[in-house]
């Protein structure tokens, strides 16, 4: 009743406004080259990951410069790292967590884009609350309130790493360029006039 009473009124036919697909829109689709750079260096940090546990199935000399390698980015302190066969790995528990989350963040960051501008609003917010879990293990740790394991410094370093990764996407994805156009969502406001079908403002 109201709408024909509109109808009559005005000549003008409500259009009704689709159902939005997500509240920030549709992310435009990522390109060939951003596509390209992404899994570089997802394949790049992997392969850093990777190489950290060569330290046990290398020979000594080699094993020297791998440890010399890995140690500006990792304390290397022995009692907190992975053995294997009596040998430590490269890099921490943490640092392991840390690093080998990143190429999987990187791996989720297209299924995440429809959430990118929410993300990239609140980006000091969420760094912050990744950091949370591993400044709380450490600090229980060092005040004596507790001890960290090492699946407990794996797997807090791991949610700082995904956290990471995906923000680490992000500057990959802006360095490159620009994708596709962004979706926009139609106004609801549009009318269409009823016996021309031309869309016209309120």
């Amino acid at each position: 009743m109201f709408r024909e009473r509109i109808t009559k009124k005005t000549g003008l036919v409500p259009i009704p406004a689709p159902i939005p697909r997500s509240k920030y829109g549709s992310p435009p689709r990522l390109n060939s080259k951003q596509i390209l750079w992404l899994t570089i260096t997802g394949l790049a940090v992997g392969v850093l990951v990777a190489g950290s546990f060569l330290p046990p199935l290398v020979s000594d000399s080699w094993r020297g410069l791998i440890m010399s390698g890995y140690r500006p980015v990792c304390h290397q302190l022995p009692g907190r790292s992975f053995h294997f066969a009596g040998e430590q790995i490269a890099l921490c528990h943490r640092c392991v967590g840390i690093w080998g989350a990143l190429p999987v963040a990187i791996l989720l960051f297209a299924g995440l884009r429809r959430w990118d501008r929410c993300l990239s609003n609140r980006a000091g917010l969420a760094i912050l609350l990744s950091l949370a879990p591993l400044g709380i293990d450490w600090a229980g740790d060092f005040a004596g309130i507790w001890h960290n394991t090492p699946a407990s410094r794996l797997i807090t370093g791991a949610i700082f790493g995904l956290v990471a990764g995906y923000f680490l996407a992000r500057v990959v994805i802006k360095s490159v360029g620009a994708g596709g156009r962004e979706t926009k969502e139609p106004s609801d406001t549009n009318t269409s006039i009823k016996d021309g079908g031309s869309r016209a403002p309120n």
